[in-house]
């Protein structure tokens, strides 16, 4: 098999190293997992598996009992002598062969996108005539996309039931995305039991007279599918958050004069799986908002449902600032799919208040500084007011020039933005030229001209009139006329 995936499993010489992934925290590339298979420490209740049956973790991961015997969650198992897999509490099941067209095996499904997993195993058989091979242990591993790839390794020897030999290891399985062209994730991995199983093996006509015992301890992997299996109900919210707000989730901005004064924000929920559910959006305590009841709504696996209105808010009689809420999208049917949390904002703008100094003509010879203010926002606390940004100007006369208050210029509440007047007299007949220069405004919110406002006002342009006079230079030589007389440097010079 090439490098693209790693598969292993290796001798275990201490339990020191059977927990060797305990505690490491989460990858850079997914979430961690770790199951010990001892209630007390895994945070759930593990329930013993009737043959036939199944048993799914909060997590999402889900363990298939086609062993023919009862899948145990314990350390009550007999036969495992010196074997170092078995760490305290462990998953164990006496497997037996069905005789049939069955096969003897142990189904473990795992969470969308995983992306490495190990655990340690130990199995044998209490006849010592066992004619199976038990020193390496047929795996296969499957993707979400329905591709398997089969693994044979090797296993370590230990003193099992008296007078047995006992076959160990520790599975090692991950995806190097660098060569994804066998595997994508893994989602489901087969443990063939019918070696080690008593009775006859399906397809081999084989017998083993003795107990067969299997061991599975110090689960690990790494997922970032958030815990649902593949072909499960997954609920997704969509949202509406648009580039510049700093709203979470649902948001937008409003003008606290803006009409109507009732407002309503809905959002999308999409089932990312493939199974049929139903799903429960549920207000959280603390909302600013009015939810309307929003329960069993049913969706089918890959279809998108848009819900609104999911809040109600009236800006009628409310001062500007931040109003937030927050709704659970739970998904009703499937416990293993987490619950999302959906923020919902709406944020409330006072109108600008703008002042400038377009009142007076500028000279830029004597004071050629324009200015456009807004004022602070208030006097409320957490009270806001929109902003004004330049979304166009234009100058108008020979000469002049203006540094400052150019396009996409922000004037935030409680801001002075200036700009600077010149003018080049170079070139230009003395006299007075005139000129404006404008600035066309956009109102917004406290984002500026990356921000939006829901209900915004025009805003007038502010034009500036400019002016300056250009008067003559001083003469450096003045022409001597016929019959005159000048006298430069004390010395007298005259034209006839």
């Amino acid at each position: 098999m090439c490098c693209a995936l790693i598969a292993a499993i290796s001798p275990i010489a201490t339990a020191e190293v059977v927990t060797r992934l305990v505690g490491n925290g989460p990858p850079p590339n997914g979430d961690f997992f770790y199951y010990s298979f001892t209630s007390s420490e895994d945070g759930f209740t593990w329930q013993n598996v009737s043959n036939g049956g199944n048993f799914t973790t909060p997590d999402g991961v889900r363990f298939i009992n086609q062993t023919g015997n009862l899948i145990q969650f314990d350390d009550t198992f007999v036969g495992a002598g010196d074997a170092t897999v078995p760490f305290e509490d462990a998953l164990w099941v006496n497997p037996q062969n069905f005789g049939g067209f069955d096969p003897t095996e142990l189904i473990i499904e795992l969470p969308t996108e995983t992306t490495e997993v190990d655990f340690g195993v130990a199995w044998a058989n209490s006849d010592p005539n066992t004619p199976a091979f038990l020193d390496f242990m047929d795996v296969i591993v499957e993707d979400s996309e329905g591709n398997a790839i089969f693994e044979s390794p090797f296993l370590d020897t230990f003193n099992a039931f008296s007078g047995t030999t006992g076959y160990e290891g520790y599975f090692t399985y991950s995806i190097d995305p660098e060569f994804p062209d066998e595997l994508v994730d893994i989602s489901r991995i087969t443990i063939d039991l019918a070696p080690v199983a008593q009775g006859t093996q399906f397809g081999r006509g084989s017998v083993n007279s003795g107990t067969g015992l299997f061991i599975m301890d110090d689960l690990n992997f790494v997922s970032s599918g958030g815990g649902v299996l593949p072909g499960e109900s997954e609920i997704v919210p969509g949202d509406n958050d648009p580039p510049g707000s700093v709203l979470v989730g649902v948001g937008t901005n409003y003008l606290t004069t803006a009409s109507p004064s009732t407002r309503t924000l809905g959002m999308s929920v999409t089932n990312v799986g493939g199974d049929p559910t139903t799903f429960s959006l549920i207000e959280r305590a603390g909302s600013d908002f009015t939810h309307p009841a929003n329960t069993n709504i049913p969706i089918n696996g890959g279809e998108t449902v848009d819900v609104n209105p999911v809040i109600q808010f009236s800006t009628a009689g409310r001062l500007s600032g931040a109003y937030q809420g927050s709704v659970d999208v739970v998904d009703d049917l499937n416990a293993s799919d987490p619950t999302e949390v959906v923020d919902f904002g709406i944020e409330l703008y006072d109108p600008p208040i703008l002042s400038d100094n377009s009142g007076s003509t500028i000279d830029p010879t004597v004071n050629g500084i324009i200015e456009i203010s807004n004022a602070a926002a208030g006097p409320h606390q957490g009270a806001l007011r929109a902003s004004v940004f330049v979304e166009g100007t234009e100058l108008v006369g020979q000469g002049f020039s203006v540094d400052g208050i150019a396009i996409d210029t922000d004037i935030f509440a409680g801001d002075t933005v200036t700009g600077a007047v010149g003018f080049d007299a170079v070139g230009l007949a003395p006299g007075t030229y005139t000129g404006t220069f404008t600035a066309h405004l956009r109102m917004s919110n406290d984002r500026g001209h990356l921000g939006f406002l829901v209900g915004r006002q025009d805003v007038d342009s502010v034009i500036w009139n400019l002016s300056v006079t250009v008067i003559p230079e001083p003469a450096s030589m003045l022409a001597l006329l016929t019959g005159t007389t000048m006298i430069l440097a004390g010395r007298r010079t005259s034209r006839r």
